[in-house]
């Protein structure tokens, strides 16, 4: 269970505050604050999440190939339309080897 669960139970609401200068995106600071009278309850900084969150929130970039910008997402763009054409060369392939016979 993650240290600020608790606190999301009580009468508190959260801020996430996406890191602008972060290397990687979806790097997320949280700040929660109580709903009542608004002073700050908890922060919860990324440099001090765990190792297993930190890994958690990498992998939407790393999916989407927003890891290293523009470059990595032309990179993916390219490797899933190749992957994407495999089935239909087969296919083509096998077609031309039925027709031989």
């Amino acid at each position: 269970m993650w240290p600020w669960a608790q606190i999301m139970h009580a009468d508190a609401i959260y801020i996430s505050r996406e890191i602008a200068d972060a290397a990687i995106p979806n790097m997320v600071d949280y700040h929660f604050f109580n709903r009542y009278t608004g002073e700050l309850v908890h922060t919860e900084l990324y440099k001090d999440q765990t190792n297993g969150m930190k890994l958690r929130r990498m992998m939407f970039p790393l999916h989407t190939g927003s890891i290293a910008g523009v470059t990595t997402k032309l990179i993916y763009t390219i490797i899933c339309l190749y992957a994407t054409s495999l089935p239909f060369t087969r296919f083509w392939i096998w077609l031309g080897q039925k027709k031989k016979k």
